[in-house]
C-alpha cells in the first residue's frame, strides 16, 4: 500500500518510523536551505533531485547540521526543529510534512545518511511522498563491502556511479581488491591492458572520502597472485609448477622488492586509507620450492605461516598503515602456542610517532570455518579481529550461510542486505526492501 513511510522499500530499514496522514509533492518544493559544512552541503546541493529549485547553502545552525525544504513560501517554519533523540554521531532525524521537510543530524555524515534516507522515499513514491517522522542511527559501526576486480574490469564512470550506490546504502568502507586493474610505474607489465592509471584511482579516493567511504586497499602477498606470476617476466617466483601457480615464492629474492614496490604506490593513490590488507589467505602451495622447503623444515609449517605474516603486517605498518589480514589459514593450521609467534600489535609509523595497533583479522563467516569459534580463539590469544559490530556485507551471500548466525547477527544481517524471503543479496545489486 503506498502512502504509508513505513511501507517504503528502505535499505537499510530505519529505526523507527512514525506514520503521518497526508502526502507532500516533492515537486511543490520551492526552495531549500542546507545548513552544513564543506563538501557535504555542495553534495547534496548538487543531486538531481535538488537541480532546477532554489537552494542555499548555509552556516549549521547551533553547530549542527541540518536540511529545509519548504513548499511555497516559508511553510516549514513552523514545523518542529528538533534535533535526533540520539546523540550517535551519524544519528539523524527526518521530518515530512505536507508543509516540506526538515531534516536534523549530529553531524554531517548523518545529514547525508538522512538524504539518502529521503531520496529513497522519493524514488519509492514517485515524488509523493508519504508524511511521518524517522529517527534513525547505523546499526553496524563498520558497513563495508568487499570490491573485489579478480578479473573484472568496470568502467570508470561505473566504478565512480558505485561509490553513489554505495552511499545511498550508507556503505562507508570499501576493501578494494584491485589486483592488475592499475598501471604501476615500478612495475608496468604487472597492469592489465585495460589497466586504469592511477590518477584515476586518486580521484576515486577523493570522491570516496567526500561520501565518507573509506578505502582500505587489498594486496595480495602471498597466494593469489596469478595475475602476476602467469606473465614470464615474473614466472620464476612462483612457488610451484602445479595446478593455477597462485603462490608467489615469499623466500625468493626479488619477491619482497616486487611486493613493497606496489604496496608503496597503493599507499600513495590512497593516502587517507587507515587500513591496509595483505591477504594471507587460501595459500595452498608452500614449502614446495628448495629455499622455502629449507626454511620451513627448521621453522615448522605454522611458524613459517607466521614468519609470513609478520614479514607482510610489518611493511605495512611502517607504512603507517594498521594490517588487515584473511583469518582462514590462521584458524585451520596455526596451533594456539604458536599465536604468540605472531608479532602483534605492531608499530604503525604516523606523523605524530610511533602508536601500537592489533592487527585486524577477518573471517568470513561459513568460509571453511567457524566465524565464531575462530574468532574467540583469537581474542583469548591477543589477536584482534573484525569486531562485531562490523560486517563484510558481501560474505553474506547464501541464505544457509545466514542460518548460521545467531539472532542479533542475523537481525543485523536483514536490516542491511536481506530480502523479504531470506535470500542474502549484495548491496549493490539488491532491489530495496524492507525487512520481513
Amino acid at each position: 500500500m503506498k502512502n504509508i513511510l513505513s511501507r517504503v522499500a528502505f535499505l537499510p530499514f530505519p529505526r523507527t518510523i512514525a506514520d503521518a496522514p497526508g502526502t507532500l509533492s516533492w515537486e511543490s518544493i520551492g526552495s531549500l536551505q542546507i545548513y552544513c559544512p564543506g563538501n557535504d552541503a555542495v553534495w547534496i546541493a548538487g543531486d538531481r533531485f535538488i537541480r532546477g529549485k532554489a537552494c542555499a547553502v548555509e552556516a549549521p545552525i547551533g553547530e549542527m547540521p541540518a536540511l529545509i525544504a519548504r513548499t511555497g513560501g516559508r511553510g516549514a517554519d513552523a514545523m518542529s526543529m528538533r534535533w535526533p533523540v540520539s546523540d550517535h554521531p551519524e544519528a539523524y532525524r527526518l521530518q515530512i510534512d505536507p508543509r516540506g521537510v526538515v531534516i536534523t543530524a549530529r553531524t554531517p555524515v548523518g545529514l547525508q545518511h538522512g538524504w539518502m534516507t529521503l531520496r529513497q522515499a522519493i524514488e519509492d513514491d514517485g515524488l509523493r511522498i508519504s508524511c511521518g517522522v524517522i529517527e534513525d542511527q547505523p546499526a553496524i559501526t563498520w558497513r563495508l563491502q568487499h570490491l573485489d576486480l579478480k578479473g573484472v574490469r568496470p568502467t570508470p564512470d561505473y566504478l565512480m556511479q558505485l561509490l553513489d550506490r554505495f552511499a545511498a546504502f550508507k556503505i562507508n568502507g570499501i576493501l578494494l581488491e584491485i589486483e592488475d586493474y592499475i598501471r604501476y610505474d615500478s612495475h608496468p607489465s604487472v597492469a592489465h591492458p585495460d589497466a586504469l592509471p592511477k590518477e584515476f584511482w586518486r580521484k576515486f579516493a577523493a570522491r570516496a572520502q567526500a561520501l565518507h567511504i573509506e578505502v582500505t586497499p587489498l594486496l595480495q602477498t602471498w597466494g593469489h597472485l596469478q595475475y602476476i606470476l602467469r606473465k614470464p617476466a615474473y614466472r620464476h617466483l612462483a612457488e610451484t609448477g602445479k595446478g593455477m601457480i597462485s603462490e608467489i615464492c615469499p623466500e625468493h629474492p626479488e619477491t619482497w622488492a616486487l611486493l613493497r614496490a606496489m604496496i608503496d604506490e597503493l599507499c600513495d593513490v590512497f593516502p587517507a586509507s587507515r587500513f591496509f590488507h595483505v591477504g594471507q589467505d587460501e595459500v595452498f602451495h608452500h614449502g614446495e620450492c628448495p629455499r622455502c622447503r629449507k626454511i620451513e623444515r627448521r621453522l615448522g609449517v605454522n611458524r613459517f605461516f607466521v614468519r609470513q605474516i609478520n614479514r607482510a603486517c610489518g611493511y605495512v605498518a611502517g607504512k603507517g598503515r594498521i594490517p588487515v589480514i584473511w583469518g582462514d589459514e590462521l584458524a585451520r593450521d596455526l596451533k594456539p602456542a604458536e599465536y604468540k609467534a605472531v608479532r602483534n600489535p605492531v608499530s604503525v609509523r604516523c606523523a605524530t610517532g610511533v602508536v601500537k595497533h592489533h592487527i585486524v583479522i577477518v573471517f568470513a563467516p561459513g568460509y571453511g570455518v567457524d566465524s565464531e569459534i575462530g574468532a574467540t580463539c583469537n581474542f583469548r590469544r591477543g589477536l584482534k579481529v573484525v569486531p562485531r559490530e562490523a560486517t563484510w556485507v558481501d560474505h553474506l551471500v547464501s541464505g544457509k550461510t545466514v542460518d548460521k548466525f545467531d539472532a542479533e547477527d542475523r537481525r543485523l544481517a536483514r536490516r542491511y542486505v536481506l530480502s523479504p524471503g531470506g535470500e542474502a543479496v549484495r548491496p549493490h545489486v539488491a532491489r530495496r526492501c524492507r525487512p520481513g
